[in-house]
């Protein structure tokens, strides 16, 4: 049986070194059903935040274009008012 590392050495482990530990320790390890249902709920969770990103640069551009429109629409409104 393993000891698990501090906290301070688990943080400074690369993702490889992680996935060996936990396969290693998957050899001799029972689950239980909640397990599985934690992976999915990651997974899920992964899907939700791609969704969330994607959502958030359309939601960028569409101020930036929001943003030019409105000073072409100040800029047209203070030349017709100079010219009158």
């Amino acid at each position: 049986m393993s000891i698990a590392p501090k906290l301070d050495e688990l943080k400074k482990l690369d993702d490889a070194a992680i996935i060996a530990a936990h396969d290693n320790a998957a050899s001799s390890t029972v689950v239980g059903v909640r397990y599985f249902l934690d992976e999915l709920r990651a997974r899920e969770n992964a899907k939700v935040s791609g969704s969330l990103e994607k959502l958030t640069k359309r939601m960028y551009w569409m101020t930036l274009v929001i943003m030019a429109a409105t000073i072409v629409n100040v800029a047209v409104y203070l030349l017709d008012t100079f010219r009158s």
